[in-house]
């Protein structure tokens, strides 16, 4: 389909998504190969799922999907999950961002109380993917981090342990050495993708508070 071949018209595809949908999945002679996707978010995928849906029916692949509720990344994929299991997914997607990383290093820290900190934070995925690995037996495709948009300490916030910069890319590097150890787990560069869109627009503080106030606001009957 011509809407979904780069270079992509963004716009374009969000406005006619159900239009796009409809006319792929009436394509003549289609012969579909149905996979269950399970999302897992770390922030709102609504969208997100929904354009995917549109990029693999385009390639011949019918999926259906599950869905966490917001936020609920960790509890779905750690705990018993008796809706996920049921599903028995064939691929899992962990969409998180650098939101979800909840502590940073702080001014006053040391480097032993920095790495402490990034070391709790890389445990907790680890011990989510080994779960996952275990539990489902299926790829697991997991975001890395984005930079943030802002530097508290400039330049050197990419250097210094305390910076987030710092911080962010040293957890990365940590998600890909797991990867070099574990068949069927896979990286989505975020990270490169957001730094090519631009990290100003990527993640403009006022678009995402008029998105969670949307999403917030009660909707009349």
């Amino acid at each position: 389909m011509k809407e979904l071949e780069f270079p992509f018209d963004a716009e374009l595809i969000l406005k006619k998504k159900k239009s796009l949908k409809k006319t792929l999945l009436a394509k003549e002679n289609a012969a579909f190969i149905d996979k269950r996707i399970a999302i897992l978010g770390g922030e709102t995928t609504q969208d997100i799922k929904q354009i995917l849906e549109l990029f693999l029916l385009n390639y011949g692949i019918r999926p259906s999907f599950y869905e966490s509720e917001y936020n609920q990344y960790y509890e779905d994929g750690m705990f018993p999950n008796q809706k996920l299991e049921e599903f028995a997914p064939d691929i899992i997607y962990i969409c998180t961002c650098i939101r979800n990383i909840l502590v940073f290093p702080d001014m006053g820290d040391d480097k032993q109380a920095a790495d402490e900190k990034l070391n709790a934070c890389v445990g907790k995925f680890m011990g989510l993917w080994d779960r996952l690995l275990t539990t489902y037996k299926c790829p697991i495709i997991q975001n890395n981090f984005e930079y943030p948009f802002f530097r508290l300490m400039g330049n050197k916030d990419a250097s210094d342990y305390h910076g987030r910069v710092n911080f962010v890319t040293m957890l990365n590097c940590k998600f890909y050495e797991y990867a070099q150890c574990h068949e069927g787990f896979y990286i989505c560069d975020i990270n490169y993708l957001a730094a090519s869109y631009g990290l100003d627009k990527w993640s403009t503080p006022y678009y995402w508070h008029m998105y969670i106030g949307i999403c917030e606001t009660p909707q009349s009957a």
